[in-house]
């Protein structure tokens, strides 16, 4: 089958409108590949490999395959200095820039990659490494192959030339969109990030919730960085975070900050849900209980470093605050602060959590088991109810 030039033509001008019918990625890729294929293209095997700016993947890989299927990987750090990987065309092409062609059905082609013997035996007969250079120099690389008889001739090798400068403009694109996702998600959470990226980003755009909000912090911090070296003590915080962070997010909650060695988290209420408040103080304390070791009390160690902490709900003010040009995107209001002092009131005992009286009536916990406390900057007693064992999910 002659390749079509029209289908080719029309297939770079819909890339080069930005592959606008196309929702993702994805789409865009199993578009391509199948219109090339349309067009009379042979396509097998399409494979896509791209780095990223992301605090734990180096980078992501995308195989479209002839029946339509399409696979997508994550490449972790450490993949360059890979054996496996550094016996691979795709390493070479980061390195030189310039594309690499295997006609594995010709007798004399070079057998210089462990990566070949495998394509072969699966039938593969052409393969073709090409780059994708983006406008700020960064380059990223994608992979055709077929398992035609005799390989790619001269027509579909112009075909997958015509569309690659197009196909890699959409897909600098996406990796910009996919880069800023990344990092907000990284720094501010998910949904916060979904937020910030659909516009809520002027200052003032707050929203009243009612939400469970939950500190928790290290017990003997400071005695900790007072007479430890850094290594130990971003260690022992770096080791806090990962027990406690985790499974907060699992269950819906979003940590909304960091500070020194404690966090500020909300679970956001949905008042259209049906014992909502309920719900998501089951699930904060479900998160804490996780946190300390999953069973009936703490168990804590080097990896499982104590802390305590303090939950409670209540209305707050959820969104952007800060200067004009430095904005933070959190909680406040009576609820947050209040929260903040159950914490202080909470004794500096390994895994002590205390739960504030609306929590308490919420969970049916017995009243007699309160203890009234004085709270800074609050006036009266509080009561508060220290939970030795946490509630399961």
């Amino acid at each position: 089958m002659p390749v079509d030039a029209a289908k080719i033509d029309r297939l770079a001008e819909w890339l080069i409108d930005g592959a606008r019918s196309s929702p993702d990625i994805r789409a865009t890729i199993a578009e391509v590949c199948g219109r090339l294929r349309q067009a009379g293209v042979p396509v097998s095997r399409f494979v896509l490999l791209f780095l990223q700016l992301h605090p734990n993947l180096l980078g992501s890989r995308f195989c479209w395959l002839e029946d339509g299927s399409i696979e997508q990987t994550d490449a972790r750090f450490g993949l360059f200095d890979d054996a496996d990987f550094r016996d691979n065309p795709m390493s070479v092409l980061l390195e030189t820039r310039q594309p690499i062609r295997r006609k594995l059905c010709d007798p004399d082609c070079p057998a210089d990659f462990q990566l070949l013997q495998r394509l072969k035996a699966e039938g593969v007969t052409d393969y073709l490494v090409a780059p994708m250079l983006f406008s700020d120099g960064e380059a990223h690389g994608m992979t055709w192959a077929t398992t035609r008889e005799g390989g790619f001739e001269k027509a579909d090798l112009a075909a997958l030339e015509r569309i690659r400068g197009p196909f890699t403009r959409v897909f600098e694109s996406y990796i910009l969109r996919l880069t800023a996702s990344n990092l907000l998600s990284a720094y501010v959470g998910h949904d916060i990030g979904h937020k910030i990226l659909a516009g809520k980003v002027r200052r003032g755009d707050v929203e009243e919730i009612t939400a469970c909000v939950v500190f928790a912090d290290l017990v003997g911090f400071t005695r900790l960085s007072n007479e430890r070296p850094a290594t130990e003590v971003l260690k022992r915080l770096n080791t806090f975070y990962d027990c406690v962070v985790p499974p907060i997010l699992e269950r819906g909650g979003e940590v909304l900050k960091f500070m020194g060695d404690g966090i500020l988290a909300i679970f956001p209420i949905k008042p259209e849900e049906p014992d909502a408040e309920v719900t998501a103080c089951r699930l904060a304390l479900a998160a804490l209980r996780q946190a300390w070791g999953g069973g009936d009390g703490p168990a804590f160690s080097e990896d499982r470093p104590p802390f305590r902490a303090a939950v409670h709900v209540g209305k707050v003010q959820y969104g952007n605050i800060g200067a004009l040009n430095r904005l933070d995107f959190t909680a406040i209001g009576p609820a947050v602060n209040l929260t903040a002092r159950f914490l202080e009131a909470a004794k500096a005992v390994e895994g002590q959590t205390v739960v504030s009286e609306p929590v308490a009536r919420l969970l049916q916990l017995d009243p007699a088991l309160a203890e009234h406390v004085s709270i800074r900057d609050f006036e009266g007693k509080q009561p508060v109810y220290t939970v030795a064992r946490m509630a399961a999910d």
